[in-house]
């Protein structure tokens, strides 16, 4: 993966820090958070929507998603069930 890749974070808290800061906020077009408070807002001055509005309005664009350690097994199983492909771990670019 390359750093001037476009990517969708998602979650918003301290992992979703790190991998904006690693990929750098410039490559982050949005941030996906379940948690329906934070949907609509802006993190760091970035969007935040719902996995939801992804698959409605980003699907097959030519981002990948970062998923966070954090409830990485349930976050694959949704994107799994989209067939999505377009995704890698956080911790397997950090590491």
């Amino acid at each position: 993966m390359k750093k001037n890749n476009k990517y969708i974070v998602w979650g918003t808290g301290v992992m979703g820090r790190i991998a904006m800061n690693f990929l750098g906020k410039k490559n982050i077009i949005a941030f996906i958070d379940e948690n329906i408070c934070y949907q609509g807002m802006e993190y760091e001055g970035i969007k935040v929507i719902s996995f939801e509005q992804y698959c409605n309005e980003l699907k097959g664009a030519d981002v990948f998603i970062v998923i966070s350690p954090k409830d990485t097994y349930s976050i694959e199983e949704m994107i799994n069930k989209e067939k999505l492909t377009n995704y890698v771990k956080l911790q397997d670019i950090l590491y």
